[in-house]
Formats: C-alpha cells, sequence, structure tokens
C-alpha cells in the first residue's frame, strides 16, 4: 500500500504494533539518542516523541529501522520485490517493433510519474502536526 502522507504511514505503523510513542518532554541533546541507541540495537519498534525539549514539532525516528517497515513504507511485500522493480524498470533495451513498443508503455509511465513535479503549495507546506494530533 502507498502513503499519501506520513501521518498515514504513522497511523499505519501504530496499528501494526510497530510504533511506540513517548508522551513525556524529551531533551533532542543525549536523551532522544540514549534512548533510540537502546532500541535500534534491541531491533525495536519506530519512536514518536511527542514532547521535545525547546520545540514545538514532535519528532518520528527509526520508521524504516527493519526490513518490515521498509518494505510498508515503500508498497510492497519485501524488499526483494522492490529490488526486482527498479531491475524491470533500469533493465530496458530498445523495443524492436511496435508490440514491444506497446508493452513498454507500463513502464514508461512508471518513470514519468517518479520525476519531480514543481508545485506552487504543498500539504507539508500548510499542515504542522501538534503533538498529540499524530
Amino acid at each position: 500500500m502507498a502513503y499519501k502522507n506520513l501521518r498515514e504511514f504513522l497511523n499505519e505503523l501504530r496499528k501494526r504494533g510497530e510504533l511506540h510513542e513517548i508522551s513525556v518532554e524529551t531533551d533532542p541533546v543525549l536523551e532522544v539518542t540514549e534512548i533510540y541507541d537502546r532500541i535500534v540495537k534491541s531491533e525495536g519498534p519506530a519512536l514518536f516523541f511527542k514532547k521535545i525539549k525547546g520545540s514545538e514539532m514532535p519528532l518520528a525516528i527509526n520508521l524504516f529501522g527493519s526490513p518490515k517497515r521498509m518494505s510498508a513504507a515503500l508498497g510492497v511485500d519485501s524488499s526483494e520485490e522492490i529490488a526486482r522493480q527498479i531491475e524491470e524498470l533500469t533493465d530496458m533495451k530498445m523495443p524492436q517493433g511496435i508490440i514491444e513498443k506497446l508493452q513498454m508503455l507500463p513502464k514508461l509511465g512508471i518513470l514519468n510519474a517518479l520525476a519531480p513535479k514543481i508545485v506552487k503549495s504543498a500539504p507539508c507546506q500548510e499542515v504542522v502536526i501538534r503533538p498529540g494530533e499524530g
């Protein structure tokens, strides 16, 4: 499944039990890194710090810290699947004849969708996630 935004992905991690939310105020200088270090070494969940000392913004960390979460973020069942898809897209040969050209259209559509797009405004410019809104 592809996610529309980070909020959707965070909600999916919550549902899967792969997101640990920390409500107490946490110091970003050493406290966050200590907690993160212990979680990573134990192959733990993603972390969502709701109150970061000196900041109005929450902090999400270790979102892609496991193969399972990385695959979920990419919308595939396994990393092998995304590797296969990338290989198919990068291993394109010059088509021979009209049928091969027509068969290449879906790949070209995927490649076109990957190109950066310039927009006048974007959700990240308009929405601020406050602690507790998640």
